[in-house]
Parts: structure tokens; sequence; C-alpha cells
């Protein structure tokens, strides 16, 4: 029991021996609260996610599966450059005038200026690339499952955006609702129709493409509707001409973008062209494992950001150190939390997908423990996009992601999904250390490895 009489040190000490008292001290009590519920709603998308995915397996075999993913993968991670990096500009300078909706208002126009025409441009792109390549790199296609990627990629970008924007208005639980859980959950319910029509083929594919697309609308518009409550009576229309430097930041953040969404897709497309769609599911199924660990992470460096944008905006370099001390803390435990339970026990993991997935163990436990050694950057990855340094988080991860992509080539043909997950893992890794080592020489920060912590320090005389 705690003595009322005590000193105040003295009540301090004893306060954090409590459990609940030390997590929100040493992880920070605002980032660990939102981070839990963020991470609790994803965690049931994911689930959502990872039922998805083992009905597609068992539904369709390897070589299904493998086509399927490859289309959903380029979707996705094609989707993520669609946003023309306004979905971190946005997050950025929202956070700065969440108190203002007019000024709000007014930012959000010029933003979406330059989102508008980054979304249409890469959708009609990716519609010519699938009817160019997609069936010689899946195996199968046409043109109404092209047409349904190029709609789900533009509803990929618009979500990512719209999610970003409602952290920036401190919508928290509505942001991961958005992101990663109502579109999940809309998939799933709309594949008992899919499943029980027994069809197979180019026709299964297109309806289990289709599902995901129609997931994301749901999502789309309850961020519409979310983001419109912000906004009554201050109409944010695009302007007819982007903000220069709005564009010129969102260009250094799409191209940072493009370069993880390259490094993401490789594998995919490597394996596709020097390997065989079953490659391709065993690798799938391992990377859909570990991106429930990717989750996770990103939900804490996501919510993180608007605390980041806001003090660097208003120079509170101490506010800085510790948010980047809460959220590097939060991502070491949960990592370590997720991705041993997955390396460990890989093969039994994988086999929930089917007997012919045993052999993705060794692919699952090479991209677990490329997270471990990825995850420390992966806060100071964050920092840096907020803190307007998007050009050097920009030329780290083209550095990166170029060494991935040549180290897949190099591995795949000889070793299949396993050298994609080891290439791959190697690119992720050195993009994070990357970023962790840039953030800590242009920021005026330091980090004590030890004790897990940033630290304010005095920047060089004449550095603002």
């Amino acid at each position: 029991m705690r003595d009322e009489n005590a000193p105040a040190d003295v009540q301090h000490r004893e306060s954090l021996m409590q459990p609940r008292r030390f997590f929100s001290v040493a992880m920070g009590q605002q980032l660990a609260r939102v981070s839990s519920a963020g991470i609790a709603i994803r965690a049931a998308g994911a689930a959502c996610g990872f039922l998805f995915n083992v009905v597609l397996a068992r539904t369709l075999g390897r070589a299904g599966t493998g086509t399927v993913m490859l289309y959903l993968n380029f979707a996705t991670m094609t989707g993520l450059v669609a946003t023309g990096g306004m979905d971190v500009v946005g997050l950025r300078e929202l956070s700065r005038r969440a108190g203002d909706r007019s000024r709000a208002a007014a930012m959000l126009a010029d933003v979406l200026s330059s989102a508008v025409p980054s979304v249409l441009l890469f959708s009609i792109g990716g519609f010519a690339f699938l009817s160019l390549f997609g069936r010689s790199l899946a195996g199968s296609g046409n043109v109404w499952v092209y047409l349904i990627c190029a709609l789900a990629l533009a509803l990929t970008a618009v979500q990512k955006m719209l999610s970003d924007w409602l952290i920036a208005l401190r919508e928290f639980a509505s942001s991961q609702l958005v992101f990663y859980f109502l579109n999940r959950v809309v998939s799933v319910i709309l594949l008992l129709p899919v499943t029980t029509l027994g069809l197979g083929g180019a026709a299964a594919t297109q309806r289990f493409i289709s599902v995901y697309a129609a997931g994301l609308l749901v999502a789309v518009v309850y961020a519409i509707w979310r983001m419109s409550a912000h906004f009554d009576g201050h109409a944010a229309f695009p302007k007819s001409l982007p903000a220069s430097a709005l564009l010129r930041d969102g260009i250094a953040c799409g191209i940072q973008n493009a370069a993880f969404v390259l490094l993401s897709l490789s594998p995919f497309l490597l394996l596709g062209a020097l390997s065989t769609s079953s490659e391709i599911g065993l690798f799938g199924v391992s990377q859909r494992l570990v991106a429930i660990v990717i989750l996770a992470l990103t939900t804490i460096s996501q919510l993180a950001m608007g605390e980041f944008s806001r003090a660097f905006g208003n120079r509170d370099f101490a506010a800085l150190a510790r948010s980047l001390t809460a959220s590097v803390r939060l991502t070491l435990a949960v990592t370590i939390a997720l991705s041993l339970p997955l390396a460990v026990f890989a093969p039994l993991w994988v086999l929930v997908f089917g007997k012919s997935f045993a052999a993705a163990a060794p692919t699952l436990t090479l991209l677990s423990i490329a997270i471990c050694v990825q995850c420390l950057g992966m806060p100071f990855q964050a920092a840096l996009l907020t803190t307007n340094n998007e050009r050097l988080a920009r030329n780290v991860t083209l550095v990166c992601a170029t060494i991935g992509i040549v180290l897949n080539a190099v591995f795949i043909p000889s070793w299949g999904s396993r050298g994609a997950a080891l290439g791959t893992g190697i690119g992720f890794a050195l993009q994070s250390l990357g970023h962790a080592a840039c953030a800590l020489n242009v920021l005026p920060i330091r980090f004590s490895l030890a004790l897990l912590r940033v630290v304010q320090r005095h920047p060089p005389i004449g550095v603002p």
C-alpha cells in the first residue's frame, strides 16, 4: 500500500513499481493509449484479413493464390504511390492547423489539388500496365480484372490519405477503422456468395478481387462522412493549381513511397518473371502473416506522426524527443511480442493455409527476422517525414530499395520465395537503419541505446 506521508520522490518511485503506471510513464501515456486502441482495431481487421487469405488459399491453391495476391499487392502497393505523397504532407500540415477550421479547410483544398490528379494518373497507368503485362506475370487475367484492380488502386490511395488526415484531426479511432478494419470486415462478409458459387480459374480470381474492392469502397465512404463533420460550413474543394511548396514536398514523399513500393512489389514481379506462381503463393502467405507485425508497428508510427509534426512546428524539440522515446519503446516491445512467435512457430502458422503451403516456413522465418532488424528505425522515418526532411528520407529509401531489388534478382532464380524473403528483408532493414542514422544527424536529438531513450541536444550555432 502506498504511504501518503512519504516524500514526493519516494511516492513517485513507488508509483513506477505499479505495472500500469510504469507502462504509461515509460511508453508515453497518450501514445500508449491511442496506439493500444489502434492496434486492437487493426488486430480485429487483421483477423478478418487473415480469414480472407485462408479462404483464398484453400479455395484456389498455391497457383491461384499467387495470381490473386499478385493483383491485390499491385493494386495496394501502387495505391500508396498514387497518393502523390499527399497522405504524409496532409497529415503534417493539417496537424498544425487542426484547431482552426478555416485554415484547415484551405490547406485541405491545397492538398486535394495535388492528390486528385495523382490518383487519376496512377489509376489509368495501372490499368495500362496490367493490360500489357498482367497475364504474363500472374498467369491469367482479363480486362475486367484489370479494371477492378485499377479501381482498387484508386480506392487504396484515397483510403490511405483520408486515414492519415483523420489522425491530423484527432479522429484516431475513425482513422484506424478506415485504414484496416471496415474493408476487411466487408470483404469477409461478401466471401460467402463467392465461395458458394464454386467457381475456379479467371472467374474466381475476378470475384475475389471484386470483394476486396467492395470493402475498400465502404471504408472510403465512411471516411468521407467523418471528414465532412470537421469542415461543415468550411468547404474544401481542390484548387485549379496546386501550391508549389506542397507539391515539391509531395513529390519527395511520393518518390519515397514509390521506392518502398518497388521494393515491396519486386519479389512478386520477379517471382512471376523468374520463377512460378506457386512460389508467389508461398511468398504471399508469408508476407501476409508478417503484415500483422507491420500493421502494429505502422499504427504506432502513424499515430505518433501528428505529435511529431506539432512539436516540430512549435520548435519544441524536447516534446519531439519525448514522443520519439515513447514510439521507439512501443515499437520494440510490440515487435518482440509478435515477430518471435512467427519465427519460432513458422511451420505451424503456414499450415493454416493448407498442407501445400508447408514449404513457406523458411520464408516466413526469414521475413520475421528481418522485421526485428527493421523495427528500430520506423519511428525515426516518421520523424523525418514530419519534420520537413522528406527528401532525405527519399534518398535513403531509393538507395536501400535498389539494393533490395538487386538482391532479389540475384537470389530468386536459385532460391525462389526464400531468396525473395532474404533480398526484401535486407533492403527493408537497411532502409530503416538508414532513416534512424539520418534523423539523429539532422535533428537536435540523440539516442541512448541502453535506455531506449531519445533526448534533446542543443543544435549547432547558426542552426535555427
